[in-house]
């Protein structure tokens, strides 16, 4: 397995956890007639209750993109380490 598959394969369970995450504590925390927001760790969704449309946070979802990058870098880094120190 090369270096930049190790980092695809890290990147992709990192957006997957995070989405599994964020689809979880949606559906668990489920409130229709209350003001509450959704997503962690960042808000990326409102709901705004029978009174109001829920609202969409577009720089929750970058910043849940972001931190999903960085944790699949990290991942990869530490997975290359590890081969790496194992190689030798």
């Amino acid at each position: 397995m090369t270096n930049s598959s190790r980092y695809a394969w890290s990147l992709l369970a990192s957006l997957l956890l995070l989405t599994a995450v964020n689809v979880a504590q949606r559906v668990v925390d489920l409130c229709y007639d209350c003001r509450r927001p959704y997503g962690l760790p960042f808000t990326n969704w409102i709901s705004e209750g029978y009174v109001q449309p829920p609202r969409f946070v577009p720089l929750g979802l970058l910043a849940d993109l972001v931190l999903s990058v960085l944790i699949g870098f990290a991942i990869g880094a530490l997975w290359n380490w590890r081969v790496a120190r194992r190689v030798k």
